[in-house]
């Protein structure tokens, strides 16, 4: 059975080194478990691919990936989109409350300074207090399709990972 060890793993950030190291001390074995426990980790199955398969099988485990990532980019796009939109209102309402301070500043620059900060603020505390939310929710679906996909990705590879072993 194929081992991974932590000094196969040159070249993969220190943060994954150390987690690869802390979970799996003495190396980890190739197997269905491990890979579901790596994805749970969140180490990533397309570098594992890239440097434990043989070229035949990181190809293999390629094309089978890009039909998942298109579908990644296609659901990224529609979540991004959405996310747009809905953020667009927020952004159009406060640069138009904002516009009259910014040309008011314009018009007098240097001397107002400190009195435009201190009248654009509250406009700023507004809009980022409507907007985090937003981001929240749209950073919340967006890792929610990471993890799903990253699942995916480990789903392809334990297979051809299998076939490596062999």
């Amino acid at each position: 059975m194929k081992i991974i060890t932590d000094d196969m793993l040159r070249g993969a950030c220190s943060e994954q080194r150390a987690l690869f190291r802390k979970t799996w001390p003495k190396g980890a074995a190739v197997t269905k478990a491990n890979a579901i426990k790596a994805a749970k980790l969140g180490l990533a199955p397309a570098w594992v691919a890239e440097r434990f398969l043989c070229k035949t099988l990181y190809d293999e485990y390629q094309a089978k990936r890009q039909t998942l990532y298109d579908e990644h980019q296609a659901k990224r796009k529609t979540l991004d989109d959405e996310y747009q939109a809905k953020r667009k209102p927020l952004d159009d309402e406060y640069l138009a409350k904002r516009k009259p301070l910014d040309d008011e500043y314009r018009a007098k620059r240097k001397p107002l300074y400190d009195e435009y900060q201190a009248k654009r603020k509250p406009l700023d505390d507004e809009y980022q207090a409507k907007r985090e939310p937003l981001d929240d929710e749209y950073r919340a679906k967006r890792q929610t399709l990471y993890d799903e996909d990253w699942a995916k990705c480990w789903q392809i590879l334990l297979p051809i990972l299998k076939k490596e072993a062999r």
